[in-house]
């Protein structure tokens, strides 16, 4: 901590500072008297007091004149502590508390609050969080009034003259307020620079408990804290006529402006501006925090709005108001009635087009009666919120809980007023009655556009609910229940991004939205306009004349385009009934525009089918199976070709890209950038690689006209029509033969809509072929073999096909061989390999599916060596016929096959085998007897088998016997 510097004096001297210089205080003591500077002078009050007792009418503590500067400050400044407020208290309208000692003459405390914001991570609203400051036993202080004196001031600068507070605690304790005595902390006439210090205890019952800034005088704040101070407006600064008070940092917090019932003044005198009013002054803000400060006081009429600003009112005069705000933080104030933070105009003392937002922060802001909980903004004014290039503004977290009044949540815009909001996101808040983002009473007019405009999405209302919360019905205003619940149309078909309502006899257009939003995505509305269901083509707009009721839903990636552009966000507010991000009396205009062409949703219809040779196979279509472009061409030389498999865009710029529904239908939209004239646009398959796809390129040609007949206005804003009037197709088949037809235009939806086709009638666009129908299915081959007199040996066995048997003889090599295996068994089976087929369409008798194919085998014996056994000496020929059973889908099928045998014997004789029967080959075993003159050897041959065959007898009888303990 810096040595103090220049003259020592004690507090009871300190009437020496009057001849200029740099003092600083020794000791701690009170005075009486009126110190007057009028040389430039530095008192540093080095941790000491000073107490003063006033007396008389007007008791000034230090009066500064003749052109003089005054410099006060405190080289043994203390600091607040700061801590997370009691989770019980709200995060607004928490006034400062300051506390006194000794009597009732030492400052022991100074308590304030502050709301402070973060920016949340998603960049799609703040978090605000109540946080204490207390900055106890302040040392370097002035006390006005001290000891049961008086003080109207502690410090009273005249014009020409300045009084700089660098730090120290100047406040006053007795709140003394009686005669012509209006206490405040400074009274100011010429320039008052605050850069650090304390202002606080000030207490009038006229305006300025703080700071009272007379007429062409300046204030500028860029430190210190200005709190714990009350008056009838303005409590904690004032700001009259021809005033100019600057703040780029500092705290204003927990000044209130008093509890009373006021009437109509045509001053708008009382009852205005918690921390700040300004009559006729203007005030830049570009830092700072303006927070917690209230006004408490009362319209004696309800729906009024005539008083408010909790945070900040200002209204003009006999000279023109102004506020521009381009930082600093206007948070958790509140007020009684409108404007919880900022109150901008008033009846008959608009700012003009003089209210300019470009950067800062409207955050956790209350207006309990009245309409507009961050910001209100009257009639004849115009306010424009505009983000500076590198800066944000936030308008977060703000409160109407009128129960009377139309809402207003983050912003309200009185009947005759207007606002201009640029790039702007408004998201995440939400209404107790009708249009969570965006809400429009009777009186209001809105423009929605894209162009520099907004992103609306994402809000929430009451919905379909009949619990909706509806206005008081103030001024006959009362069409939000009277007509937009009473409408099922309405109230079914989603408002929770944008309400409108006036009566339904209504005969001018009050309203335009555009299909695109900020960022230049797809809005993708749905809802209700004029009593109709409505949706709104991305590429069109619509404009009502009484009623509309919409809900946007655009996709991550518009959203995220949005967000990217954005510099204005309006989110988490709330209205007890209708508008909770904006709600307008007056004009609203999201855009920067001074005219806007409106196109119709320029979109065709086309069908996608599935061939098979022939059969319609669009059955097996599945949703999203093939894509589709749209492709725009702005001269003769962009052209889509086929480069073999592969597209090429020719230099066509993509419009959009789409894939089939189940259905096979395909909806395709123009883009919204084209203009009167002839435009050229091209539809084409992509290709696949599951099926043969449709080659065919569509040349679409469309012409544009203007129709300015259909012409209007809204808020100054012309917008233009347009209409499409013909449309030429001309086909390009694969093999560059061209066809053309001139579809029938659909203009019934108030979009442009037509059917396109292969050959201008039904044929599907696109036909793509599946692959070729397959049927299949198997013989097995199988003959029986039987050996009489004799047991199964390696018999041989060869399957031909027809190419190995012609003219009754086999010429070629089986396909298959097949050998019985040698047993005491006289039959066998023989079962040659299984015979696969798969069959197309051509191979088919009928060429159709159900058809037949016929095949011929030939099964023999192979003749061998083996002694005693006899051969079959034939074959048998087998005709399979293989039938075709088509599939549910008829996509493939099965075949099942039959077989006919017919056996040829060696003599070429055919016989068919019965069915039921089984194709047998015969072989025979025996012994071949001798001729007659070998008679005799034969019967000895006979004679001996005997004698050996009794033997053998004789011997297993014998052993039979022993077995049975025998013989």
């Amino acid at each position: 901590m810096a040595a103090p510097s220049g003259t020592a004096i004690s507090a009871s001297d300190i009437s020496k500072i009057e001849n200029g210089g740099e003092y600083y205080l020794t000791s701690t003591g009170s005075t009486q008297s009126t110190i007057n500077i009028s040389k430039d002078t530095t008192l540093d009050l080095n941790g000491h007091g000073v107490y003063y007792k006033g007396a008389g009418n007007n008791p000034t503590f230090i009066f500064v004149k003749n052109g003089a500067k005054l410099t006060i400050k405190n080289s043994k400044e203390g600091s607040p502590t700061r801590t997370l407020a009691d989770s019980a208290l709200s995060k607004f309208g928490n006034a400062a508390v300051l506390a006194f000692g000794n009597g009732g003459d030492t400052p022991t405390s100074l308590k304030y609050y502050v709301t402070e914001p973060e920016t949340n991570a998603d960049t799609l609203g703040t978090t605000d969080t109540l946080y204490q400051y207390e900055y106890e036993n302040p040392t370097g202080f002035i006390v006005g009034g001290s000891s049961g004196g008086s003080c109207s001031a502690v410090v009273n600068v005249a014009s020409g003259s300045s009084f700089d507070l660098q730090s120290g605690f100047l406040c006053i304790c007795n709140n003394y307020d009686k005669g012509t005595i209006n206490p405040q902390v400074v009274f100011n006439e010429g320039t008052f620079t605050m850069e650090g210090g304390y202002l606080a205890g000030g207490n009038t019952s006229q305006q300025g408990g703080g700071v009272r800034n007379m007429s062409n005088s300046i204030m500028s704040m860029s430190g210190g804290v200005i709190a714990a101070n009350k008056a009838n407006s303005g409590a904690g600064v004032y700001a009259a006529d021809g005033a100019k008070i600057t703040l780029s940092g500092g705290v204003i917090s927990g000044n209130t402006v008093k509890e009373a019932t006021y009437g109509w003044s045509e001053a708008a005198g009382p009852g205005y501006g918690g921390g700040i009013y300004a009559v006729g002054a203007t005030v830049t803000i570009s830092g700072g925090y303006i927070t917690n400060n209230s006004v408490l006081a009362h319209y004696d009429q309800r729906g009024q709005g005539l008083i408010g600003g909790g945070g900040l009112a200002i209204v003009n005069n006999s000279s023109q108001a102004k506020l521009s705000i381009s930082g600093g933080y206007v948070t958790g104030n509140f007020s009684q009635e409108a404007g919880g933070g900022l109150y901008v105009g008033r009846e008959k003392k608009g700012l003009g087009a003089n209210f300019t937002l470009s950067g800062g922060i409207v955050a956790s802001n209350v207006a309990q009666d009245g309409e507009g909980g961050g910001i209100r903004i009257s009639r004849d004014t115009q306010a424009t919120f505009n983000a500076a290039e590198g800066t944000h503004v936030y308008i977060t977290n703000n409160k109407c809980n009128s129960d009377f009044d139309w809402g207003g949540g983050g912003v309200f815009v009185q009947e005759g007023g207007k606002l201009i909001c640029l790039n702007a996101l408004i998201t995440k808040n939400d209404a107790g009655g009708y249009g969570g983002g965006v809400g429009a009473c009777p009186t209001g007019q809105t423009v929605v556009t894209h162009t520099q405009g907004a992103a609306i999405y994402g809000n929430t209302d009451a919905g379909n609910s009949t619990s909706a919360h509806m206005s008081g019905g103030g001024h006959g205003k009362n069409m939000d229940s009277n007509v937009a619940y009473k409408s099922d149309t309405f109230r079914t078909n989603g408002h929770a991004d944008y309400f409108l309502v006036r009566g339904s006899d209504s005969k001018n257009y009050i309203t335009a939205v555009t299909g695109r939003m900020l960022g230049e995505g797809a809005a993708n509305w749905d809802g209700s306009i004029d009593g109709k269901k409505a949706s709104i083509d991305a590429n069109s707009g619509a404009q009502a004349k009484y009623m509309v009721g919409l809900t946007s839903n655009p996709d991550e990636d518009a959203k995220a385009s949005a967000i990217k552009v954005a510099t204005l966000t309006i989110s988490g507010n709330y209205a007890w009934n209708h508008g909770g991000g904006i709600m307008t009396n007056g004009g609203v205009v999201l855009g920067k525009v001074t005219s806007i062409d409106i196109y119709p949703g320029l979109s065709l219809d086309a069908t996608k089918a599935l061939s098979q040779e022939g059969m319609n196979a669009s059955s097996q279509l599945k949703g999203g199976d093939y894509s589709f472009v749209l492709l725009r061409s702005d001269s003769d030389s962009e052209k889509p070709s086929w480069q073999g498999d592969s597209l090429s865009y020719g230099g066509c710029t993509l419009v959009d890209n789409v894939n089939n529904d189940a259905d096979g239908a395909i909806t395709l939209r123009a883009g919204d950038d084209y203009s009167s004239g002839k435009y050229r646009f091209y539809v084409v398959e992509l290709p696949s690689t599951t099926t043969t796809f449709d080659k065919t390129i569509y040349q679409i040609d469309a012409a544009v006209e203007y129709e300015p007949a259909k012409d209007t206005k809204v808020l100054g804003i012309t917008f233009k029509y347009y209409t499409v009037n013909s449309i030429k197709v001309t086909v390009i088949s694969p093999d560059g033969t061209q066809s053309n037809y001139n579809p029938k235009i659909d203009k019934s939806s108030g979009n442009v809509s037509f059917t396109l086709t292969k050959d201008g009638n039904k044929a599907a666009a696109f036909t793509n072929e599946l692959a070729p129908y397959k049927t299949s299915g198997s013989f097995t081959p199988q003959v029986k073999k039987h050996v009489e007199g004799g047991n199964m040996k390696d018999f041989t066995f060869e399957l031909f096909d027809e190419d190995g048997f012609a003219n009754g003889k086999f010429t070629g090599a089986p396909i298959q061989t097949k050998t019985t295996t040698k047993s005491e068994d006289r039959n066998a089976t023989v079962t040659f390999d299984k015979i696969d087929y798969q069959l197309g369409l051509s191979d088919l008798d009928t060429k159709t599916r159900g058809g037949t194919k016929t095949y011929t085998y030939y099964v023999r014996e192979k003749s061998g060596s083996d002694s005693g056994y006899t051969y079959d000496g034939g074959y048998y020929k087998i005709v399979v016929t293989a039938k075709d059973n088509p599939a549910d889908d008829k996509l493939s099928g099965k075949l099942t096959t039959t077989a006919k045998y017919t056996y040829v014997d060696a003599n070429g004789k055919s016989t068919d085998v019965a069915e039921g029967s089984d194709p047998t080959f015969n072989n025979k075993y025996g012994i071949t007897l001798p001729s007659a003159g070998q008679a005799g050897i034969t019967i000895a041959y006979i004679a001996g088998a005997a004698v050996l065959g009794y033997g053998v007898w004789r011997l297993v009888k014998a052993r039979g016997k022993s077995r049975r303990g025998g013989e």
